[in-house]
């Protein structure tokens, strides 16, 4: 049986919920109704409603297949890394996971 995943933290729900409103606002800006992009990504229009209110549940591949057929791709910065020492916070979350 495969591994249960961890339940989300509050920045990732409000990450999340933060994608769904701009995948939203964006599917809104270009007139393209649920059902048709829904089609378009491959998924059902329930899932996009899901993606839309930002849930956990939902695959990243979903996510994913939604942001683009909105003809938009997805960036990673890195603007939450410590400047003076980048990937401080991924080491100790690394090194503190090996205790539980």
């Amino acid at each position: 049986m495969p591994a249960k995943a961890p339940p989300p933290g509050p920045q990732t729900e409000k990450t999340l919920r933060q994608l769904g409103r701009q995948i939203r606002a964006h599917r809104k800006g270009l007139k393209v109704s649920t059902i048709s992009l829904a089609e378009a990504a491959g998924i059902s229009r329930m899932t996009l409603n899901r993606i839309e209110k930002g849930e956990s549940s939902v695959t990243i591949g979903a996510y994913m297949n939604v942001i683009l057929a909105l003809g938009l791709k997805l960036s990673l910065d890195g603007s939450t890394e410590s400047p003076s020492r980048p990937g401080l916070h991924l080491d100790s979350k690394i090194a503190l996971a090996k205790y539980l």
